[in-house]
């Protein structure tokens, strides 16, 4: 420990460091295409961005729209309905 009280430790190789690299630029990007898929489902406003864990919610809400209209069991306005009611009460 130095006299400042930080802990010192030895430097991570440098292929942990670009392993570690590389799965940050994987979170990013599957980040952008969640928000991407969020804005075309019309529940993220254009010039948005996902700035909480509360929207891996919103996430799955668009996705059980999306598959439930897919099997049929309801129309797109009630999906919608659905949808945002749920997210309201989560805000």
């Amino acid at each position: 420990m130095s006299e400042y009280g930080v802990t010192k430790t030895e430097p991570r190789p440098e292929s942990e460091a670009e392993a570690r690299v590389e799965g940050v630029h994987r979170l990013i990007g599957r980040i952008t295409r969640y928000e991407a898929r969020m804005r075309a489902d019309g529940v993220l406003d254009e010039n948005r961005y996902v700035s909480s864990v509360d929207a891996w919610d919103l996430g799955r809400a668009s996705k059980m729209a999306r598959w439930g209209l897919g099997a049929r069991f309801g129309t797109l306005k009630e999906a919608e309905s659905i949808c945002r009611r749920r997210m309201r009460s989560r805000c």
